[in-house]
């Protein structure tokens, strides 16, 4: 593609740049791809752009778009993560609810025992209390075992774990990197035309075919054609002329209403010393004239 446009480069990557974009659909992939498709962007553009000012333009946007990357508004999707907490294993026993019915299994022990030893013979009330109340007081031991086992431990209130994720939206980020890229054929596009404009304004100082000192060594070759005042120096002033003339570049001798393109010398006679030199009716060196 030839002479193309920054947007016609880019529209030739079209679906390469979509393709990565819809890979990973995370902002940081987004970027990466993103900042290849404009590096190769730049260097297509100077591989086919004969223009200096225009490569020179499109080098410095292009930069300043890729800095710029992190700002376009490219996600389209947000999702939130829950992360689930497992199903806790079998819970071990409280110190406390261990220490009560091991108490309550001792007593409930001893009363048994003291049952076997006695044969079960319990005489008088007093007797039947003594031998109730460590049954009691072991199952009582018991229960409150169970009732410490089963409470639920007193837990701090966690905030969920949630992790949000960002996708990015592959069509505006493309309609987003279109419009920068239009924008910038349109900077390229002013660059191009200022340095046309300066390089006709320096055409017209002077600096367009001939430089200061070639105007100047051309001058003085006139001047010295001139002063022989023979065929010869004719015939060579003519000759330069000529040459001049394929440049662009005119030399005009005096005649009344050309005075502003000559500095005079007083002389008998009028006459060119040195003749005017002109691109396009615009005075680049002075000619010399005798009045």
């Amino acid at each position: 593609m030839e002479n193309a446009t920054l947007l016609e480069l880019l529209e030739s990557d079209r679906e390469m740049i979509l393709a990565s974009l819809n890979r990973d659909r995370s902002p940081a992939s987004a970027q990466a791809a993103l900042e290849k498709a404009l590096d190769r962007v730049a260097l297509r553009y100077a591989e086919q752009c004969p223009d200096a000012a225009s490569r020179d333009a499109a080098q410095s946007i292009l930069r300043a778009l890729r800095s710029a990357l992190p700002l376009v508004d490219s996600v389209g999707e947000v999702r939130r993560w829950q992360k689930t907490a497992p199903t806790p294993a079998a819970r071990r026993m409280k110190p406390a609810a261990l220490g009560l019915m091991a108490l309550g299994v001792v007593m409930e022990l001893a009363v048994m025992l003291g049952l076997l030893i006695t044969g079960g013979r319990l005489t008088g009330a007093v007797a039947f209390i003594e031998a109730l109340l460590p049954a009691a007081l072991g199952m009582a031991a018991l229960y409150w075992a169970g009732l410490k086992q089963g409470r639920p431990d007193k837990q701090k209130d966690a905030a969920p774990d949630l992790r949000d994720e960002f996708l990015i939206d592959a069509d505006r980020v493309w309609h987003h990197l279109r419009g920068m890229i239009l924008l910038a054929d349109s900077a390229v596009e002013s660059a191009r035309s200022r340095a046309a404009v300066d390089q006709q304004k320096q055409a017209a100082a002077g600096q367009g075919p001939l430089d200061r000192t070639q105007a100047e060594l051309f001058a003085g070759l006139l001047e010295n054609c001139y002063a022989q005042d023979s065929a010869d120096g004719r015939e060579m002033a003519e000759g330069i002329r000529f040459y001049l003339h394929g440049l662009g570049v005119e030399a005009a001798d005096y005649v009344k209403g050309r005075e502003a393109w000559f500095e005079f010398l007083p002389a008998q006679q009028s006459g060119t010393i040195r003749p005017a030199l002109l691109i396009d009716d615009k005075l680049i060196k002075k000619g010399l004239a005798s009045n």
